[in-house]
């Protein structure tokens, strides 16, 4: 998509993932439909994103979790166990509600 810098963003909340053992992987897209949301990696995830301990509102440290790319999909490392997590993150809108609700 060109002039991404002008397209409109969101902030989205990833659904929760348990922790069931150090680590934990969060599904960013899961829930979302990926024709109309793409998550922003353009700017700085570490800076933007946010990985949330549901089970003790704690913010994670961004220097425990990656993002990958191919998968979108968060990382967390030093999870604890049976804790829930999820991941705050920036998302651009590719295809407007209103044009896809009159598409459907």
């Amino acid at each position: 998509t060109l002039h991404m810098d002008e397209t409109p963003q969101v902030y989205l909340l990833s659904k929760r993932a348990l922790a069931e053992s150090d680590t934990v992987d969060v599904s960013l897209m899961d829930g979302f439909f990926e024709e109309q949301l793409k998550p922003n990696r353009d700017a700085d995830p570490h800076k933007y994103w946010e990985v949330v301990d549901r089970t003790t509102n704690e913010v994670v440290d961004a220097s425990l979790w990656t993002l990958d790319e191919d998968t979108d999909t968060v990382h967390v490392s030093g999870a604890e166990l049976m804790h829930e997590y999820t991941v705050s993150f920036l998302a651009y809108i590719i295809w407007d509600p209103v044009e896809m609700y009159n598409h459907l």
